[in-house]
């Protein structure tokens, strides 16, 4: 078993809180399947050196700085064929959009949404 490691990750309803990977009821496996089907974001790795901005739920890294934060830029939008994760990313990330408020809509909804801007 690899030695575990402590993240700070956001569920789906924007709770923040901390998983040890590997542990009793999370493995490796468990812990990427729930990032990469964005049901977790991750906020903070073991060893980083940088945080994810608390006011970007879709994963924005910032360095800090101070008192002020430079986000990354706006994602490009996606295929219309996307995925409804990718979608959701890219109406939070460009359209300042909270994802608690989008994450009931559906994929044409955020499409609409997006086409709206």
């Amino acid at each position: 078993m690899s030695e575990p490691r402590w993240y700070r990750v956001r569920g789906p309803l924007g709770a923040v809180f901390a998983v040890q990977v590997p542990s009793r009821g999370v493995d490796e496996r468990t812990f990427r399947r729930r990032v990469a089907d964005g049901e977790w974001t991750v906020l903070e790795r073991p060893g980083d050196t940088e945080k994810t901005d608390p006011d970007h739920a879709d994963g924005t890294v910032t360095e800090e700085t101070g008192d002020e934060a430079d986000t990354a830029a706006a994602p490009d939008r996606p295929a219309q064929s996307a995925a409804k994760s990718d979608w959701i990313s890219y109406v939070v990330g460009a359209l300042g959009v909270p994802r608690a408020e989008v994450e009931s809509y559906t994929k044409q909804d955020l499409i609409d949404l997006a086409d709206e801007a």
